[in-house]
């Protein structure tokens, strides 16, 4: 059983491999999570404390969580410049959202439609969007899948 104290507060106790927290972090813009995130440089050190109180350090991991939980395949073409599909295949037929997002996080596009069971696919024109450039795409369905990816607008 592990020990760990935050910020003088009272002692907490979870298990071995307990999930304590689950942090979701949303990109503004590219780069790498090393230069988004990182512990404090002062005040304490990041560590936990055994129940016979000897200290371990604290490390940060990604642990391999893939947004995609529905099958879905590279849009067509990719990069794109009149329009481009995103072919899907679902299991059962259901209503999904699809929302395309400039680099800045900006909403640009947002379509509702039913998705049909089975091989599908998206469509998205270029006439939604007022310029070139790299845009994300996530599509989230009524009964709670997620899928997430990017586009390429080449010229406009």
């Amino acid at each position: 059983m592990l020990l760990g104290i935050i910020q003088g507060k009272m002692p907490l106790f979870f298990d071995k491999n307990q999930v304590l927290f689950t942090l979701k972090l949303k990109a503004k813009k590219q780069g790498f999570l090393s230069e988004a995130f990182s512990y404090a440089k002062s005040g304490l050190s990041p560590e936990v404390y055994l129940s016979d109180l000897t200290s371990l350090k604290l490390e940060k991991a990604v642990i391999s969580n893939p947004i995609n939980d529905f099958e879905t395949y590279s849009p067509k073409p990719n990069p794109f410049i009149t329009e481009t599909i995103i072919p899907f295949s679902l299991d059962a037929s259901t209503y999904g959202i699809l929302q395309v997002f400039d680099m800045s996080g900006k909403l640009i596009f947002k379509e509702r439609k039913l998705m049909s069971s089975g091989n599908d696919y998206w469509i998205i024109s270029a006439v939604s969007f007022s310029h070139s450039g790299l845009y994300f795409y996530e599509i989230v369905t009524d009964s709670g899948h997620k899928s997430a990816g990017k586009i390429w607008l080449l010229q406009k």
